[in-house]
């Protein structure tokens, strides 16, 4: 055996491919001069194109390498180099980099790719790093860069890796690769190859790239002289993957149409990795999706910092922030805005989100130079078949942030499968998101883009069909769902669409109110300002077993306001009352008892007007509880006395016994408690007769106000508990803090003070959850809360 001599050869000392293969022939010395057989067992063995097991050294390649004066395939000089320095001596953790070594000035010395020679193919490929130019002003993406780094191939992996980034128009798919990329070349990562490949999925000028083409032009960037370029897409494929086999190489392919164009294109080599972007959601075997989103707030203002300059932002934060919002917080959007700031010095941050504030002119705003956010929503929108671009300018129509497959039904005059499944291909486009299960949006800015695209395709007929429809559906729905809540009640008399949806339980009643509730404010909005005046009131209407339950008073008082407006604007007294009354339950909630008073006279004239008697003893009765609340118990009792009369008359018990309950409690307040029982042990058995526990939990409460005013404290404990399991059973977490307010002062009279804190904390953090909730701790009148509906 020859001695070694003390340190391996340096290749960096290699002036031309003879020298360096004279380098490999003194490493094999160096390294005691292993035979042929020994250097095959130390090389171990590599994977063809076809996924077969070959030896890496085999003893005749070795030896016709050893003896020619041109380069090797690079592949052989990593195996041959690896081989030698194990055979050396050399430690398992230091072969890597020595090999790496080799590496390098392999590539240094890789020249311009002759037309033969094995390494023609391997040189070429060593110069064709084509990734695009790293993205300058690239911002934040911290989480999804952590990500793809983790993708880089690990040693002993028998798979090529492959990732596909998926998200909407402008959201920053490609800038992200590409600064991957640059990030992993930094690193050393895939110094043979980097190849960026523009699929043209989505392209104005360019239909999508055919797989056979992009072969083609793929291996002539690793060195194919164009006359030996096979035909056909399979011929193609399979020489990619043999001259892409063993290499460290990183593939790029921007803007895939779909799988099938991807497929071809994909190497079989567990060195390499694959990013893929599309607008599309791909089904690619093997692959890691890595969906993208629009920015957080932070990293969308930080952009605009970084492409209008941080002095602009720093001289008003406030308005960058509206700015970015008004984006979108999408990056295209953000990009093009600040371009345009930029280009204005004389403009100020202030001036941009001004310009940003017109709704109907944004998209217009949204440009810089010859790039424009409507040009990428273009060309995702042109891709679409007829139906899903219909379905896409139609939801602009849909009221509030997000749709149902059936709301999307009614909305595009079809049923709820049908919907589904167009809304699902939006999904996978990108041009409609998901938040949660079975709901879904669009972004803010296709939303407005599908605006412009319904009043350009579609007439004014059919937006208004469309308009009328969803809504008229979302009236109907909701008071089914208002039935559900309260079965005994008044209800009204809707249109039925198409395909109507029916609720089952109280639960499920309750999950679509607060499901729904900004939709449902939102198509009140919509509905007064296209004069549908009936839809208008009727829908708050509707609406009110929710905010009975659930208070939502901001909302309740605003959107009864608009109703309120467009019944006076139809002359429509009916809708007039009915909203008056309902209004004036709201001020009482939150002691406004004047406004309530006021609302209460005015809908009791109008609906003596109409000769709605049942309807008046309902507005009557409102107008009591406010008048016992405004500190007026005299007036209180006639108002009810007058409804207990009117609804004895009508014959209707379930009204009978909640305007008793009222009665009762303003007898209550004035010291008759012998009376206030005698009204509320007849009412509690009628209710509990025709199974009324919305009325009854009312009663429950009152008599256990009007027993621990006489000071039997146990009885009074007994009824609150009744009541307070039914508000429970109906999810009444208003009412249900009331009388827990109540049963903690009736525990502590009896001395059970652990029970009596316990029921305090509860008690507050049910009021936690409701506006003005603090404010009003232990003073809503339980015993005169209504319960029919208005």
């Amino acid at each position: 055996m020859a001695v070694s001599p003390p340190v391996p050869p340096d290749p960096g000392t290699a002036r031309d491919a003879r020298s360096f293969v004279h380098l490999l022939v003194r490493l094999r010395s160096w390294a005691g001069q292993p035979s042929l057989r020994r250097l095959q067992h130390l090389g171990g063995t590599r994977r063809t194109a076809r996924g077969d097991a070959v030896d890496a050294l085999p003893p005749s390649t070795v030896s016709s390498a050893l003896r020619r004066a041109e380069l090797p395939r690079l592949e052989f000089v990593s195996a041959f180099t690896a081989a030698c320095l194990r055979a050396g001596g050399v430690p398992a953790d230091d072969v890597r980099p020595a090999v790496d070594r080799w590496r390098r000035e392999w590539r240094r010395l890789a020249t311009a790719p002759r037309d033969d020679g094995p390494g023609a193919a391997d040189a070429a490929a060593a110069h064709h790093q084509q990734m695009l130019p790293d993205v300058a002003d690239f911002t934040g993406r911290t989480e999804q860069l952590e990500t793809l780094q983790e993708l880089l191939p690990a040693p002993g992996s028998t798979v090529t890796g492959i990732c596909t980034v998926q998200g909407m128009p402008g959201v920053g798919k490609t800038r992200l690769v590409v600064h991957a990329a640059h990030r992993m070349l930094r690193t050393g990562a895939f110094a043979d190859a980097a190849l960026f490949v523009d699929l043209h999925g989505f392209s104005p000028d360019h239909p999508p790239a055919r797989p056979e083409t992009v072969l083609a032009d793929l291996l002539r960037m690793l060195g194919v002289p164009a006359d030996r370029v096979p035909a056909g897409v399979q011929a193609r494929a399979a020489l990619y993957r043999e001259r892409l086999h063993g290499q460290d190489a990183l593939l790029v392919l921007d803007d895939a149409a779909d799988e099938r164009q991807v497929a071809p294109l994909l190497p079989n080599s567990p060195s390499c990795l694959v990013l893929v972007t599309s607008r599309r959601r791909l089904a690619i075997d093997g692959a890691y999706p890595l969906p993208l989103d629009v920015f957080g707030a932070d990293d969308a203002v930080d952009l605009l910092s970084r492409v209008a300059g941080p002095a602009r932002v720093a001289a008003d934060p406030g308005a960058a922030r509206r700015v970015v919002e008004v984006c979108g917080r999408l990056p295209i959007a953000i990009a093009l805005v600040a371009r345009r700031l930029q280009a204005r010095p004389a403009w100020t941050m202030t001036d941009l989100a001004r310009r940003l504030a017109d709704d109907d002119r944004r998209l217009g705003q949204l440009a810089a130079g010859s790039r424009a956010v409507r040009t990428a929503f273009d060309l995702s929108y042109r891709s679409l078949p007829a139906a899903r671009a219909r379905m896409l300018r139609l939801l602009s129509v849909h009221p509030g942030h997000d749709v149902t497959a059936a709301s999307a039904a009614a909305l595009a005059d079809t049923d709820p499968d049908a919907a589904e499944q167009l809304l699902e291909a939006l999904l996978d486009e990108h041009l409609v998101l998901q938040d949660r299960p079975g709901r879904y949006h669009c972004h803010d800015l296709v939303r407005a883009y599908a605006g412009e695209r319904c009043r350009a395709e579609d007439g004014d007929r059919d937006r208004h069909d469309a308009r009328l429809r969803v809504l008229t559906w979302y009236l109907h729905t909701t008071d089914a769902a208002n039935r559900t809540l309260y079965p005994l009640g008044r209800h009204l008399d809707t249109a039925v669409p198409r395909h109507p949806r029916t609720f089952t339980t109280h639960r499920h009643a309750l999950a679509y109110f607060e499901a729904e509730h900004d939709n449902l404010v939102d198509a009140v909005r919509i509905a007064v300002e296209h004069g549908l005046a009936t839809i208008a009131w009727q829908l708050p209407a509707a609406m009110w077993g929710h905010f009975h339950l659930r208070k939502h008073w901001a909302d309740q008082i605003a959107m009864y306001r608009s109703a309120l407006a467009a019944a006076e604007g139809a002359g429509d007294r009916q809708g007039q009352a009915s909203t008056l009354t309902t209004l004036a339950i709201a001020h009482t909630d939150l002691h406004r008892y004047d406004e309530a008073v006021e609302c209460c006279e005015r809908a009791v004239r109008l609906r003596h007007a109409l000769g709605d008697r049942a309807g008046e003893a309902i507005s009557r009765s409102v107008l009591g509880i406010a008048h016992t609340a405004q500190g007026r118990p005299g007036q209180a009792l006639d108002d009810h006395l007058r409804a207990v009369a009117a609804y004895r008359r009508l014959g209707d018990l379930r009204g009978q016994a909640l305007a008793q309950n009222s009665l009762a409690d303003t007898h209550r307040r004035l010291g008759h408690h012998r009376q206030a029982l005698w009204y509320l042990i007849d009412a509690l058995a009628v209710q509990v007769a025709i199974d009324d526990r919305h009325s009854r939990r009312l009663t429950l409460a009152t008599l256990g106000d009007v027993h621990a005013e006489l000071g039997r404290h146990d009885q009074a404990v007994t009824y609150y508990r009744q009541a307070l399991e039914i508000c429970r059973e109906l999810g009444d977490t208003w009412t249900a803090a009331g009388v827990l307010d109540r049963l903690s002062g009736a525990l502590h009279a009896v001395g059970r003070e652990v029970a009596a804190r316990r029921t305090r904390r509860e008690e507050r953090s049910l009021r936690d959850e409701f506006d003005h909730g603090r404010a009003l701790v232990g003073r809503s009148d339980l015993g005169a809360s209504p319960s029919a509906e208005p």
